[in-house]
């Protein structure tokens, strides 16, 4: 099975487990009063744990039809957006698996104090960049008449909230495996060059004005002439 394939299968399975959740709990009230299908509404969401699946697919479809062909540039940039989903894995793990280890050892408080913090560090700024990836799919399926696929009240994820931080930690630990195989695809299907490779070999200056010029229009869904970013 090729990666294609595999993502393929994954959404589709989370499709059918979503629509079965449907069958079984809001259809059976079509007909009954209002109050009883908006219960029965409440009670699927619920059960949904955050994640719309059908929304999702819907979402990333147009990414990789529509966004893909008519704006390249905007399609890196979501290949970009999901590389967070292997930081964040690898980061998370690493904390996990460091934190406990050190527990055991035998250094120094101020030790042990400073490696966990170096920890912490990376495996938060990972955890931010897939809120960021969470707000971003949800902007574009406002933008595209798409449910949500991370509906959130209406509100984007706020990074400062850890109710909302232990929420995307949870919907993504669930959904590990799909995220992952979307990040791969997208990144082999990509046919511009990474944004945040060309970003990281910036000065200050630099970047100000690539922001300006190429990543700014690109995600008000402007296409650049941005030619040097073909691969």
């Amino acid at each position: 099975m090729n990666l294609k394939e595999k993502a393929i299968a994954l959404i589709t399975e989370s499709v059918n487990a979503q629509n079965q959740l449907y069958d079984e709990i809001v259809l059976p009230t079509l007909g009954e009063d209002d109050e009883i299908m908006t219960r029965a509404y409440k009670e699927y969401t619920k059960k949904l744990g955050g994640f719309d699946a059908n929304a999702f697919k819907k979402c990333m479809h147009k990414i990789r039809t529509d966004v893909y062909e008519e704006n390249p540039e905007l399609f890196s940039l979501y290949a970009d957006r999901f590389s967070h989903v292997s930081d964040y894995i690898t980061y998370r793990n690493n904390y996990n698996k460091k934190v406990k280890k050190m527990s055991q050892e035998e250094e120094s408080n101020e030790i042990r104090e400073v490696n966990i913090k170096t920890l912490d560090m990376n495996r938060t700024k990972a955890h931010n960049g897939v809120i960021d990836l969470f707000n971003s799919l949800n902007e574009f399926a406002d933008q595209n008449n798409i449910a949500k696929p991370y509906p959130n009240n209406g509100k984007p994820f706020n990074k400062g909230s850890i109710i909302d931080r232990a929420h995307v930690a949870d919907v993504f630990k669930r959904q590990e495996t799909l995220f992952e195989t979307f990040e791969l695809n997208l990144d082999k299907e990509r046919t511009t060059e990474s944004h945040y490779d060309k970003m990281r070999h910036m000065n200050l200056t630099e970047l100000q004005e690539y922001y300006k010029t190429c990543l700014e229009p690109i995600t008000k869904g402007q296409k650049t002439n941005n030619n040097e970013n073909i691969l």
